[in-house]
């Protein structure tokens, strides 16, 4: 890693998201002196990470006043998102920057001011032929009513110029567009908004883009949400890789996210929304963030590529090529990331999930993944994730609703939708009926109506062996199982056990199985293949993680793992947290990409023989699971009884 002229000293803007965790690290230990500044850090957990921090709200003040103290040579604002890259710009147009001969790592402010501006942005597409949707930017309500007649409603308002990104309003009608843009004008610190025409209806696709000074660049991440532009990426159901595109398509929109990347020159990475017609093929670009984001942490955890590691290196002018991959000899940074299994986000609702409504703004309080090998297995994996308790009964169990209302809930997306969907396979809805209904691609309807309709075969209301086998691949819980089949969860559990049907761990290692690894990150099928070595299997600790938002504490609990990785335990991770994941894929521990459910543990628990069980974070585990976890067996401690 390059040191920075005249001084070693380098301040790492940081949210609550644990990307600047990774990089305070990966400075410390290459010489140089990071200080870290972020809302809200727990110093008595960052002391072993850092020996210099500021707990403050990342804005231009507060940096200038650190700046003062501390005389670093450079900044990174990368992990600190819109709010610290708004602070940096506001401080290199006083000049201050370039007076002290303060460097900005990474992605230069230029650059930065392009993508995050909208109409800057635009333009800058515009002149290269790139679509995207027409906007503007306004502060009268005539204003906005003139540009709704011009390009007709739905039109979407946001606020411009905040330092968070919750989403927009659609506005489909005037006195929306009212309400919505007196709402804007509110929130906007500089009392203007952003208006600007929908693509309502199209696929909303992600492409994660990593690129380098030397101009490599490569696709790290590709995403399809199962709900249509209209839905805030955030609360909808995200597959990984991408299914429903041929290869024309897929290469073409690949091909436009790296032009895009190398256009405004990105050093790091960076998340380009894309709408798209699949029956025209046109396309539209939604929004581009060069920032270290959600979608940032659900690549490193969809596919093992340690984001903010690569993102810290390259800012300091290291090559992807030269950048070596945990448990590979010959993966780089510079090798696309490559899946042989399926992943797939899942938004939490935490106590919202009967009743929120869905939009352009965000709900979510956060978001679980999971893997399998279809995306049957790997849907199901992920319903049963959400912490709410029976939740997979919950998707099988009929719903109280006449027929009206269960429409009305396929057309006006809910939190809790996908059980409208659910029910409406149930009462005999065909797909292309549903698709219609809630513009969700029948691709991903016929995985919903799969599960649905498993048991109702025939051959399934038997629970012999190669009924529970089959379920087992399917992603079913022995619970619901056992439920089915009208007899105990612990006789099921034997029965299989006896015969053989276990989980078997397959490894995530970015090459799709092709080349020898030794990456420690596994997620659980019931195929035959069995990739957890012996050396692996002995855990002295496995951390039981827990559903949480982003959030001081939750921060906190993450700066504590770090060290604890270091400790010289084997330390066991459980957890289908994409915050916790992507910071750990970094880390010397062996992770379980599971559902933190009492099965999962118990066949991890069997499988590694942990000497203890520690709960990190209680307040994000059902209160069902902890009870079943102390009137285990097992010894189990808390995350403070731990330190």
């Amino acid at each position: 890693m390059q040191k920075i002229k005249g001084t070693k000293r380098v301040i790492v803007l940081g949210a609550l998201n644990s990307g600047a965790i990774n990089a305070v690290e990966l400075l410390k230990e290459a010489g140089l002196k990071p200080i870290l500044v972020a809302p809200k850090i727990d110093g008595y957990k960052i002391e072993g990470i850092t020996d210099e921090w500021f707990t403050v709200e990342v804005n231009a003040e507060n940096l200038y006043e650190i700046i003062r103290q501390t005389n670093p040579g450079a900044i990174l604002p990368t992990f600190g998102g819109q709010m610290a890259i708004n602070a940096c710009m506001e401080l290199e147009r006083s000049g201050l920057f370039n007076a002290l001969g303060i460097e900005i790592l990474g992605t230069n402010l230029n650059s930065l001011k392009k993508i995050f501006d909208r109409e800057l942005f635009s333009e800058a597409l515009r002149e290269k032929g790139i679509s995207t949707p027409k906007s503007k930017t306004i502060n009268t309500i005539s204003d906005a009513e003139k540009f709704a007649s011009e390009y007709g409603y739905p039109v979407i308002v946001r606020a411009a110029a905040t330092t968070m990104k919750p989403g927009g309003d659609l506005c489909n009608n005037f006195k929306e567009l009212q309400k919505n843009f007196k709402n804007a004008i509110e929130q906007s610190p500089v009392k203007n908004c952003l208006i600007e025409a929908s693509v309502t209806g199209y696929k909303e696709l992600e492409f994660e883009v990593m690129r380098d000074e030397l101009d490599n660049c490569i696709l790290i991440g590709s995403f399809e949400d199962f709900d249509a532009v209209g839905i805030h990426a955030a609360d909808s159901i995200v597959v990984s890789p991408i299914k429903t595109l041929n290869n024309y398509q897929f290469n073409m929109l690949r091909t436009v996210s790296l032009k895009l990347a190398r256009m405004f020159r990105i050093v790091g990475s960076c998340n380009i929304r894309i709408a798209f017609d699949s029956s025209t093929n046109k396309y539209y670009i939604l929004e581009m963030n060069a920032s270290y984001n959600r979608s940032s942490a659900l690549v490193a955890t969809v596919t093992t590529y340690p984001v903010a590691e690569v993102i810290t290196k390259v800012s300091f002018g290291e090559n992807l090529i030269d950048i070596k991959r945990v448990g590979s000899k010959i993966l780089t940074a510079a090798n696309e990331p490559i899946l042989d299994y399926v992943a797939i986000k899942i938004p939490n609702w935490s106590d919202k999930i009967n009743r929120t409504r869905l939009g352009t703004r965000k709900k979510a309080t956060s978001q679980l993944v999971a893997f399998g090998r279809t995306l049957e297995s790997a849907l199901m994996k992920a319903i049963r994730s959400i912490p709410i308790r029976e939740i997979d009964g919950k998707f099988m169990s009929n719903m109280k609703v006449d027929d009206f209302e269960l429409e009305n809930n396929l057309v006006h997306a809910q939190s809790d939708r996908i059980f409208y969907i659910a029910e409406a396979f149930r009462r005999d809805y065909t797909i292309r009926e549903v698709s219609r209904l809630s513009k969700i691609d029948p691709q991903f309807l016929v995985v919903i109506n799969n599960l649905v309709n498993y048991f109702n075969k025939g051959n399934m209301y038997n629970a012999n062996l190669d009924n529970i086998k089959s379920a087992k691949m399917m992603g079913y819980s022995d619970f619901w199982m056992s439920k089915n089949w009208n007899m105990q969860e612990s006789e099921l559990y034997n029965d299989r056990t006896k015969a053989g049907i276990s989980v078997k761990y397959n490894r995530m290692d970015s090459s799709a199985g092709t080349l020898d690894s030794t990456a420690p990150f596994f997620y659980g099928t019931y195929e035959e293949l069995d990739e957890l070595v012996e050396s692996e299997n002995q855990l002295d600790v496995l951390i039981v993680d827990g559903v949480s938002k982003l959030s001081s504490e939750n921060f906190a609990r993450n700066q504590t793992l770090s060290i604890l990785a270091k400790s010289g335990l084997k330390i066991g991770l459980i957890s289908n947290s994409p915050d916790t994941l992507s910071m750990a894929v970094s880390m010397p521990i062996t992770i379980f990409v599971e559902p933190v459910t009492f099965e999962s543990i118990k066949n991890i628990y069997e499988r590694c023989n942990p000497k203890t069980i520690c709960l990190k974070d209680p307040k994000g585990i059902s209160d069902k699971l902890i009870d079943q976890l102390y009137d285990s067996d097992f010894k189990v401690v808390t995350w403070n009884e731990l330190n």
